[in-house]
């Protein structure tokens, strides 16, 4: 992630809709959400990405605009308002 937003090119994105981890897991309790969010490339290519951080409650709500962060050599590789881009290993 830190690469990305290092190396990468921001640009503001849309949630379109929020995934659950297991498709069953609300009727077992557990809700656990991810956001799945479109936007375009600097060469307009439209882009949905799948993020894999789950949250509960939903971080995000459908039709919130994001900021974004891509790769320009592979935009599914990206992440959204740089998050854990300031968690190094140690």
């Amino acid at each position: 992630t830190y690469r990305i937003v290092l190396e990468g090119v921001q640009t503001e994105g849309k949630i379109i809709e929020n995934r659950q981890r297991v498709p069953f897991a609300i009727q077992l309790g557990d809700a656990d959400m991810a956001p799945v969010v479109q936007f375009r490339t600097t060469s307009g290519q439209t882009i949905t990405y799948h993020s894999s951080d789950f949250s509960s409650p939903v971080a995000y709500q459908v039709g919130q605009p994001v900021r974004v962060w891509y790769l320009p050599d592979n935009p599914q590789q990206a992440t959204l308002n740089g998050k854990n881009a300031w968690l190094f290993p140690t």
